[in-house]
């Protein structure tokens, strides 16, 4: 199927005017035929079919050319005086009515001529689609089939390469567990001659000796204290926590009555009000307050009894915990990177730099979040964000 605008590119640009010369030549020569059986004021009928082929084959143009043709010609060979041009009042006043008549044939034909060439160019355009995807569907089904097979493959060195790392981290994780166990049996070897000598042989040593003895039976426990947290930290990364609704309170009020660090009269910590259950694993949570309980008796100013309140503030599906103390605090430089692995923020005071970095493992772990607001000087405020409980239990790998 070929639409106008293409035949208009192969035809010459007089063919419509010479299609619509010729059409009122034959409507003229039907006219001649018929002359002796139609009356005067039938002059003009054969005219309009001459207006309506040429305004299907060339538009509005052709078709008023062959209007204006047809016009004069009948007026020069039908109305009397035949063989001369008329301008009278009834020429003109038929002139009028032709014109109109004209008009409206050429309007609805050109309508009719441009839904043809609008339907014409629909259908080549269609054809053309279907020719083009009729051309492209092997190209394209060769390429799924290319991707589907390289999709294969990819998946298949992912599983390999995922399975081949998930193999080399358990070696690696079991060997760094070894190591860590093999390094903790000198220290504990460092740990009881040392005290053994302050034992037996405590009378012999000088101040300087005693010094000595002293400083290794410390390092030997700083180092050991290390190993654990580093332990911890492994397990907290390796272990599968099973997420479930815990009683904060509960958990917290056991905590408190196990350790005697967070008593009177060493010190003033306290719960206050209710605290919600949340989504978490009781494993885990012990472990965070554990550790933001010990940083906040330990890390306070001389001669200062430590002060730490514990409460809940609910937002939405989460609650966020508070464990608020006042200690030294944090200067702003250090809040960014207080979590980090090995991260201390003072010598003066014993510690590995591991707790903070299991205490956001593991809330992250339960899909929470963990941060600070501190001050030097002014305490600390450390809080977990976490779901609250509403019975589901999930397996967080």
């Amino acid at each position: 199927m070929e639409s106008e605008a293409g035949n208009s590119k192969r035809r010459p640009p007089w063919s419509p005017y010479g299609v619509a010369l010729l059409s009122v030549t034959v409507a003229i020569s039907i006219r001649w035929l018929l002359d002796p059986l139609l009356e005067q004021n039938l002059a003009l009928l054969t005219l309009y079919g001459s207006v309506a082929v040429a305004v299907w084959f060339g538009g509005w143009r052709p078709a008023a050319l062959a209007a204006v043709a047809g016009f004069m010609a009948v007026n020069f060979l039908f109305v009397p005086p035949r063989y001369a041009f008329k301008f009278t009042a009834v020429v003109g006043a038929t002139a009028i009515g032709y014109s109109l008549s004209c008009g409206i044939i050429i309007y609805l034909g050109e309508a009719m001529r441009r839904a043809r060439q609008r339907a014409e160019e629909h259908g080549a355009r269609l054809e053309r689609e279907i020719v083009e995807r009729q051309r492209i569907e092997p190209a394209l089904r060769q390429a799924h089939e290319l991707l589907d097979d390289r999709a294969k493959h990819l998946e298949t060195l992912v599983e390999q390469r995922t399975a081949k790392l998930r193999e080399t981290i358990g070696e690696l994780e079991g060997f760094s567990y070894s190591i860590t166990h093999d390094l903790r049996a000198p220290l504990r070897a460092m740990q009881s001659f040392s005290q053994m000598l302050q034992t037996d042989h405590g009378g012999k040593l000088d101040d300087v000796d005693k010094e000595y003895l002293q400083r290794i039976a410390t390092a030997a426990n700083r180092m050991d204290k290390l190993i654990q947290d580093v332990l911890i930290y492994s397990s907290v990364m390796r272990m599968d926590l099973q997420l479930e609704p815990v009683d904060v309170t509960k958990l917290l009020r056991g905590m408190l009555e196990s350790y005697p660090a967070f008593q009177e009269p060493k010190a003033d910590v306290r719960i206050e009000g209710e605290l919600p259950a949340v989504l978490g694993n009781e494993a885990a949570l012990t472990q965070c307050f554990s550790n933001l309980l010990h940083n906040a008796v330990k890390f306070v100013a001389p001669a200062t009894k430590p002060r730490v309140r514990i409460s809940a503030q609910s937002d939405g599906p989460t609650v966020r915990l508070w464990v608020a103390d006042n200690g030294i605090g944090i200067a702003p430089r250090h809040v960014a990177g207080i979590f980090g692995l090995f991260h201390r923020l003072d010598s003066a005071y014993e510690g590995t730099g591991v707790g903070l970095t299991i205490v956001k493992k593991a809330v992250e772990r339960m899909g929470g979040r963990v941060g600070v607001e501190s001050e030097s000087g002014q305490g600390s405020r450390f809080w977990l964000d976490l779901k609250l409980a509403g019975g589901e239990t999930v397996k967080n790998s």
